[in-house]
């Protein structure tokens, strides 16, 4: 279709009005689809009169053009070159209803990019496209070069040629395509959006805001998204990569002259990237209806809610396998949560290539207060809730590696900051935890004898912790005596958050408590890592009510003639005190002593004589005693006769 392009001098008006319009060159339009034309003085009114005849004659002989079975392309000429003025020179208007759309997760707020101050309108018509663009930089696409690029209304751009289908296929196809949303998108009547694109020395951001599907209906539902392609330094892209698409609301798939009713159904959408070589490309989906329908590249068909508010960046660089693309990330990979609140992401993975399985793993890096879900297949994601608290305060960072199954295989990873403010650190101001100021005492709860308890004591450097009343058995074996250390105070931690630990353990006999006492010291840890030495000293009384055990000489007789000659018989002096005897001239007496219970066996051995009772012979009845370091006793009789016989 021709358009007209009015371009007026001085020096043209000499030779005639009208030969003055070019009919020739297209013209830029505003969004509006208005002529923009150069004010030139003209003097003359007949000169007036002949100008604005002569124009309405061109224009009521244009044509728009038809979208019908037989074509469904038509490209207009966008060269500018042929602009009258620079780019910088042309002013356009949003529509009145332009929408700023932000992130619905404020995660990922701002990932969709407005069209800046620079951007540059293309009134496209419905199937249209721009001449070709020259990029200034060089876009690698699976090893191809390209410095030029044509803009398609149809939600893509592609390199060798303009591109006008409008009812989209699925890759692989013949012609080199970068394709955010290939569908029937039609903005030709100048109320469903707009189309505009920047460039930069090593990026192109081409914006496609609140467009309509075709038939350009102004109550028809909007679709607004945006991609770039640049160099693998270049920012917009993100680093490594040549390729992002990014979204805000989408509300449709399908316009209606590819079987689309109310915007969905028929033939989906196209999302992704192909070579033109019918054998390298990425499908990220193909989309014909509302909700979150997603099983990763290929499969079935999807829904468009998945890609809405979202951003996808890959490297279409190589024709090699290509390492699994992003989506979902926050802006600048950066999560801010406030004290006290939760922020919730979810970021996904794909091959990107149809057909393959990804697998992702998550290193908090020690960060406390996340949960993570990590989901592997061909619809790989990654959620994450973050609580914000005190402990991960400040900035901490998350590691996430998606790993492809492709050959070779291939890893992306993605470092995420996450900020946390608010929470003032209580470790700031905190001071160590308060010792207990006596010992605690409690009796073992299993009346245990004290023999083997010492051994059994537990080691030191052992941790124990308190549950939250601050009870807590220190003692081997889980033997039930339970101490209170609610005695420790901290001033930012609760007594169940303290650690305890063990440092040293000792046995002690001979007490007035007890006859063993099993002593264990403690430290205290708050969370803060402040150490109370001597913070907490237990005392476990085992009380020994057993008595010993004992076994007396056998009885003995001999020759004698009084108590004096007891000696000669049985060893031991006789005597109607009570005299004490080691255990070894106990035992050579043919005696024994043993205690089952005691830790350190050191016994008391004792014995007295009765009178002698009856004459030739003569019998005296020895008793032997025993007691334990606890004061239990044992006793036990040895019966001693002598007969004067000579």
């Amino acid at each position: 279709m021709k358009k007209l392009n009015p371009l007026f001098s001085d020096s043209s008006l000499s030779t005639g009005i009208c030969d003055a319009i070019d009919v020739g060159s297209p013209p830029y339009w505003n969004n509006k689809n208005q002529l923009s034309i150069m004010k030139t003085k003209i003097t003359s009114k007949l000169c007036l009169i002949a100008l604005v005849f002569c124009c309405l004659v061109i224009t009521s002989t244009a044509q728009q053009p038809v979208k019908n079975g037989s074509s469904n392309q038509a490209v207009i000429a966008m060269d500018v070159s042929k602009a009258p003025y620079s780019p910088e020179q042309i002013t356009y208007k949003k529509p009145k209803d332009f929408r700023k759309f932000e992130k619905v997760n404020s995660l990922t707020t701002n990932c969709l990019p407005d069209p800046g101050p620079s951007a540059i309108d293309l009134p496209l018509s419905d199937d249209g496209s721009s001449s070709a663009i020259a990029l200034g930089f060089t876009f690698d696409l699976y090893g191809t070069s390209f410095n030029t690029a044509y803009i398609n209304a149809n939600g893509n751009i592609t390199f060798t040629e303009a591109n006008g289908t409008f009812s989209s296929s699925g890759f692989p196809i013949d012609i080199p395509m970068v394709a955010p949303f290939w569908a029937d998108v039609d903005i030709a009547g100048g109320s469903c959006g707009t189309i505009s694109y920047e460039l930069s020395a090593t990026s192109l951001m081409v914006h496609w805001v609140d467009v309509c599907h075709f038939d350009d209906d102004p109550a028809s539902p909007r679709n607004t998204f945006s991609m770039a392609i640049g160099t693998l330094a270049d920012p917009l892209t993100g680093a490594g990569n040549n390729v992002k698409f990014s979204y805000g609301i989408m509300d449709w798939t399908t316009g209606d002259l590819s079987g689309g009713t109310n915007g969905f159904g028929g033939t989906p959408a196209t999302v992704g990237v192909n070579a033109g070589d019918n054998t390298n490309f990425i499908q990220l989906g193909r989309f014909d209806q509302p909700g979150f329908a997603y099983d990763g590249p290929g499969g079935a068909n999807d829904g468009v809610d998945f890609i809405e508010d979202s951003c996808f960046e890959t490297n279409a660089s190589s024709d090699g396998n290509i390492p699994p693309s992003v989506s979902g990330a926050p802006m600048n990979n950066t999560i801010n949560v406030t004290c006290g609140a939760t922020e919730t992401i979810t970021i996904n993975f794909a091959g990107p290539e149809v057909g393959q399985l990804v697998d992702v793993s998550t290193d908090l890096n020690g960060v406390c207060g996340i949960t993570v879900v990590e989901t592997d297949g061909a619809a790989a994601s990654v959620a994450l809730s973050i609580d914000g608290l005190a402990c991960n305060n400040g900035t901490n960072t998350i590691t996430i590696t998606a790993t492809d199954d492709g050959d070779p295989v291939e890893t992306t990873t993605l470092v995420l900051t996450v900020i946390v403010d608010g929470c003032s650190d209580p470790c700031d101001s905190d001071t160590a935890p308060v010792a207990c100021s006596d010992p605690i005492v409690m009796t073992d709860a299993m009346g245990r004898c004290p023999a083997g308890i010492g051994a059994n004591t537990p080691d030191p450097s052992t941790v124990f912790t308190t549950d939250a009343s601050g009870m807590v058995n220190v003692a081997s074996g889980g033997d039930g005596t339970m101490f209170d250390f609610s005695c420790v105070t901290d001033d930012n931690t609760a007594i169940e958050d303290l650690i305890f630990i063990l440092t040293a353990s000792n046995s002690i006999t001979d007490s007035e408590l007890a006859c063993l006492i099993i002593e264990n010291i403690f430290s205290a840890e708050d969370e803060c890592g402040n150490i109370t030495e001597n913070a907490v000293t237990t005392y476990t009384l085992f009380v020994d009510e057993t008595p010993p055990m004992i076994v007396c000489p056998t009885d003995a007789s001999g020759e004698g003639c009084g108590t004096g000659d007891i000696e000669t018989i049985s060893g031991l002096a006789y005597s109607t005190d009570v005299v004490g005897v080691s255990e070894l001239d106990f035992n050579n007496e043919g005696g024994s002593v043993s205690d089952a219970c005691a830790l350190d066996f050191d016994p008391i051995i004792t014995y007295f004589d009765s009178a002698p009772v009856g004459t030739c012979p003569t019998v005296v009845t020895r008793t032997f005693t025993v007691t334990d370091a606890c004061g239990n006793e044992a006793s036990c009789t040895q019966t001693i006769t002598f007969d004067d016989t000579t």
